[in-house]
C-alpha cells in the first residue's frame, strides 16, 4: 500500500507481481511488462491493482492505451482511495482513460441520496448500450423504471432492492420444503426385509438440499436408508443414506446406482453411508424408489 506504517514489510507489500492466467510458458512474462504492441496485444485483459504509475515507462502507458483504444482490449484499475492520484496517474495516458478526476482532492462526503448515472460518454460506449443508438438505449431505461415505478435513476438500486427481496423470499420456500419434507417421518417410514426406508419423491425441492435432507431425516429413523429423489428442472437427482450400523452390509452407492439406472442414469458415487446419482429421466422417479426397493430385498451377506 502507499501508506504501510511497517517498515520491515514495506517494501514487500509494495513490491509489484505480475500474475498470468493461461500462459503459453514458464517464461512468458519474465523480463517483466510487456515493452512492444507484439507482446501485449497477444492478451485479452489487463488488471492493475494499487500499483504506481512509475512501474510503467512511458512508452509502456502509451502502449496501455493503444491496447484499450486500438487493440480493444480490456483494463480494469483497481485500488482504494486516493489509489490513482497518489500513485501519480494524473496527466498520463493511463490516466486519460480513467473515468475519474485525478487532478481533484477533497474531504470525503457524505453519499446518501446521491445516484450514479452515466455521462454521454459512457452511454456511447458499446459495452454499456443494449441498444443500436442511444436514444434506443434511453428509450430502454426509461420503460424499465416505468415498469418499477421510480424515476430513472432510481431504477438500478430498485432493482437491486427487489432481487433482495426475491432471495429472502427463495430462501424462506427452501426452509419450508425442508419442514414438510421431514415433517411426519414416522409416517412414511416402510419397512423393506428388515430395514427401515424413508423413500420420497420431493418433486421441486433443489437438489442441492438434499443430502442436509437426508441427513436430518435419518437422524429422525435412527437406523436404516433414506432415499430422496428431486424431479426440479425436469432431471432426476437421487441422494441416498445408510445409517453407521447397516453399512457394513448395505452400500448407499449401490442403491443409489439401482435407482439412476430407472431415470436413465449412468452410474453414481459417494460413500457406503452418502452416495448421490441422476438422470434425465424426472417421470420415472417413483420408479427410482422402487428400484431402491427391490435392492434391500435381494440376498446380502450378514
Amino acid at each position: 500500500g502507499f501508506d504501510d506504517p511497517a517498515a520491515e514489510t514495506q517494501d514487500a507489500a509494495d513490491k509489484p507481481v505480475l500474475v498470468r492466467l493461461d500462459v503459453e510458458d514458464e517464461a512468458e512474462l519474465r523480463d517483466g511488462f510487456p515493452k512492444t504492441a507484439e507482446d501485449l496485444y497477444r492478451y485479452h485483459a489487463i488488471v492493475v491493482d494499487d500499483l504506481e504509475a512509475g512501474f510503467f515507462t512511458a512508452d509502456q502507458m502509451t502502449l496501455l492505451r493503444n491496447f484499450v483504444s486500438i487493440r480493444g482490449g480490456g483494463l480494469l484499475m483497481l485500488g482504494g482511495p486516493e489509489t490513482f492520484a497518489d500513485g501519480a496517474y494524473d496527466r498520463t495516458p493511463v490516466g486519460e482513460m480513467l473515468p475519474a478526476y485525478l487532478d481533484r482532492h477533497g474531504e470525503p462526503q457524505d453519499t446518501t441520496g446521491l445516484h450514479l448515472v452515466l455521462t454521454r460518454e459512457g452511454w456511447l460506449q458499446p459495452w454499456v448500450r443494449t441498444r443500436a443508438t442511444e436514444d434506443e438505449e434511453q428509450k430502454r431505461l426509461n420503460e424499465i423504471a416505468g415498469a418499477l415505478r421510480v424515476p430513472a435513476s432510481d431504477a438500478a438500486e430498485r432493482i437491486g432492492a427487489l432481487l433482495e427481496d426475491r432471495r429472502k423470499l427463495e430462501r424462506q420456500v427452501a426452509e419450508l420444503q425442508k419442514k414438510l419434507a421431514t415433517g411426519g417421518g414416522g409416517a412414511e417410514i416402510e419397512d423393506v426385509g428388515g430395514i427401515k426406508l424413508s423413500a420420497r419423491n420431493l418433486g421441486e425441492v433443489s437438489p442441492r438440499d438434499l443430502k442436509g435432507l437426508a441427513d436430518a431425516i435419518g437422524k429422525q429413523i435412527e437406523s436404516g436408508v433414506v432415499a430422496l429423489v428431486s424431479t426440479a428442472d425436469g432431471k432426476a437427482s437421487i441422494v441416498v443414506g445408510v445409517s453407521p450400523d447397516l453399512t457394513g452390509r448395505i452400500s448407499a452407492v449401490d442403491l443409489v446406482r439401482a435407482a439412476a439406472a430407472a431415470v436413465g442414469g449412468k452410474g453414481g458415487g459417494g460413500r457406503p453411508d452418502l452416495a448421490q446419482a441422476g438422470g434425465p429421466d424426472a417421470a420415472q422417479a417413483d420408479a427410482a424408489l422402487a428400484a431402491i426397493r427391490v435392492a434391500l430385498q435381494a440376498p446380502r451377506a450378514g
